[in-house]
């Protein structure tokens, strides 16, 4: 309750991890509290939901959130490459985890189907697919010996 900054708190209405109560308790006892809720997104809502990353944005170069900052790095940082929405090299990053939550997502159905009874080749073979896909999608070769998400993790180190 003494906390004066503004605070944004968004949690989505699927987050199997955090109950949307929990965070609408925190707004209620937070009078700076903001709350946004994604209908959809999960606990990544923010990989997973433009309009949540887009509002978060928003949020931290708002006028009430930028008069509680003493970050002396803070007109490097707003001009850097990195924070600019407009900027190629920070749109890349950010697609770039978009497609690691995707691989993440099928890696999860994978290691479901390999726990499973039954021969599950052809979904295997589809997921295998998808991940290839998204790396494709991405402008990145899957013809290395990297798993996909190394492969998209060396990607994002990269930059």
């Amino acid at each position: 309750r003494a906390l004066a900054a503004p605070t944004l708190l968004i949690n989505a209405k699927d987050d199997q991890l955090t109950p949307l109560i929990g965070s609408e308790m925190i707004k209620s006892n937070l009078q700076t509290a903001l709350l946004h809720v994604p209908e959809f997104g999960g606990h990544s809502n923010l990989v997973k939901n433009d309009a949540s990353m887009e509002r978060l944005t928003h949020f931290m170069i708002s006028d009430a959130a930028m008069m509680f900052l003493t970050d002396v790095l803070l007109e490097e940082q707003l001009l850097s490459k990195w924070n600019l929405p407009n900027d190629k090299a920070f749109v890349r990053y950010y697609n770039c985890g978009r497609g690691l939550a995707e691989i993440e997502r099928l890696e999860r159905s994978l290691r479901l189907l390999r726990w499973s009874s039954g021969d599950h080749q052809q979904e295997k073979a589809a997921l295998g697919g998808d991940m290839a896909r998204v790396l494709r999608n991405l402008g990145l070769s899957n013809d290395t010996d990297e798993t996909p998400r190394d492969r998209l993790m060396a990607e994002m180190m990269s930059m």
